[in-house]
């Protein structure tokens, strides 16, 4: 039973990802066979890595139809009742499944880049499910918050070749370079293996993918200076690190200090910009 929660769909909606525990757990291994399936008999947009390039590299799209091990995930999983809550839409239609494959050691990295214009479709109502098989270590899938609210497309690119599919095209903007517009993205992490203190002095920020991945941790901490902050409002918002707390409610217990800590950092703020 794979559950999509409302803070799971608000940071999906705002950040333009979100992870989803458990959705493939009971198809990895016929997603393995239908790569096998794949790999042996491949079709003509198949590519894979020049003669001499380090590594292995395979990749191809839209298999479903003959490749029954995709068909049967499509059909049978809860991907499409996920995406669906996901969009906030009650229909979902499959555009296509892509199979990448690639090997440890290979040097050629995929450039950054958003998925929207390799699409042949129109609209922002979309949802791609990267499904990795396998434990990743390093390497592994990156997202930056929030770039699918930019004002413009990411120009796309031949990845081959590295050659553009629009060039002087001024509906879109060139290929970013986080690292070097100083965007420090890792990931992802594990919210267990990342809030101790050790972890906690070599990164900055942490963006996480929906409240109680944050929350909970954050109050083992400091339970009772932690605050709430939304960035990106024309005002100041801040709020207690706040929990239910059934057990206490009503009986006048509650420590207030979370709340004091939250008009601080509110006023704290508010004098900083000026205000």
């Amino acid at each position: 039973m794979v559950t999509v929660t409302d803070e799971m769909v608000e940071a999906y909606q705002r950040d333009g990802v979100v992870l989803v525990k458990g959705l493939w757990a009971d198809w990895v291994e016929m997603l393995r066979a239908g790569i096998a399936r794949n790999m042996a008999a491949p079709t003509q947009q198949m590519a894979t890595l020049k003669p001499g390039e380090a590594g292995g590299f395979f990749d191809d799209y839209c298999n479903w139809q003959r490749i029954p091990e995709f068909g049967a995930v499509i059909r049978q999983s809860a991907a499409a009742e996920v995406a669906g809550k996901l969009m906030g839409s009650d229909r979902v239609q499959l555009f296509h499944d892509h199979v990448l494959v690639k090997e440890p050691g290979t040097t050629k990295p995929t450039p950054w880049h958003t998925d929207g214009p390799y699409y042949f479709v129109e609209g922002r109502q979309t949802v791609s499910f990267w499904s990795p098989l396998d434990p990743v270590r390093e390497a592994s899938l990156r997202c930056v918050a929030g770039s699918h609210l930019w004002p413009k497309d990411v120009l796309p690119t031949r990845w081959v070749s590295e050659t553009e599919f629009y060039p002087g095209d001024h509906d879109y903007i060139p290929v970013p370079d986080p690292e070097a517009e100083g965007m420090t993205i890792r990931g992802p992490m594990s919210a267990d293996t990342m809030f101790h203190s050790g972890a906690r002095a070599g990164y900055d920020t942490a963006i996480c993918m929906y409240h109680d991945q944050a929350l909970i941790p954050i109050k083992t901490i400091d339970f009772a200076g932690g605050v709430n902050v939304t960035l990106g409002l024309p005002f100041v918002r801040t709020s207690p690190d706040h929990g239910t707390a059934y057990d206490i409610a009503g009986r006048g217990v509650a420590d207030p200090s979370s709340l004091i800590a939250a008009l601080r950092m509110a006023r704290d703020m508010a004098a900083a910009r000026g205000a």
